[in-house]
């Protein structure tokens, strides 16, 4: 049986992003992945927790230029998130 769970991806590359990456916000801040909290209903965007070195803050994806899409559990691309 195949598990589908969800992912976080670069919106323009579908690169994954994991916990520990550091990413870009669109205002070209720049921070590291500490977690995730994916959608929990189809009209839900889920969020993401960046640290941001003096802050750490609960941001939605879009914000990273990211996206949740489902993805195998197993899938050396799957990000572990919480």
């Amino acid at each position: 049986m195949v598990v589908r769970e969800w992912r976080l991806v670069h919106e323009h590359t579908g690169e994954p992003i994991n916990i520990g990456d550091f990413v870009l916000t669109f205002r070209k801040e720049s921070g590291r992945v500490l977690g995730f909290r994916p959608p929990h209903k189809i009209s839900s965007s889920g969020h993401v927790n960046v640290d941001f070195g003096d802050y750490v803050q609960e941001v939605y994806p879009s914000v990273i230029r990211a996206k949740y899409i489902k993805g195998d559990v197993g899938d050396e691309s799957y990000a572990d998130g919480n």
